[in-house]
């Protein structure tokens, strides 16, 4: 995953859906959990890069930081192997969920 600089990702994959959480870190001196610190710096228009073995079907944003937690579609490209997308705004915490069209093993 290539993402800007302050954006912490984690990633787990089950058969053909992928799921990358993105943590916003921005703004942040210390990113220590178990201590007072000021709300990181909102993102928005972030681009993210994310490198496939398979093609891509949909490519979904959902955030807890919205009152609506329903998946939005998220425009996507892919060519060759690098899916582009654009997230709309990272507060705190969001996830992008990749449905792909095979179960390949990676």
């Amino acid at each position: 995953v290539i993402a800007p600089l302050g954006i912490w990702n984690i990633i787990r994959k089950h058969k053909k859906w992928l799921a990358i959480s993105l943590v916003n870190l921005n703004g942040l001196d210390e990113p220590n959990w178990d201590q007072a610190h000021p709300n990181p710096t909102v993102l928005k228009n972030i681009p993210v890069e994310v490198k496939l073995p398979v093609s891509v079907d949909q490519v979904y944003w959902v955030s807890p930081d919205d009152n609506d937690l329903q998946l939005r579609l998220l425009p996507c490209q892919y060519h060759g192997n690098t899916l582009k997308v654009t997230v709309p705004i990272l507060e705190y915490w969001g996830i992008i969920v990749i449905e792909m069209d095979t179960e390949e093993k990676f």
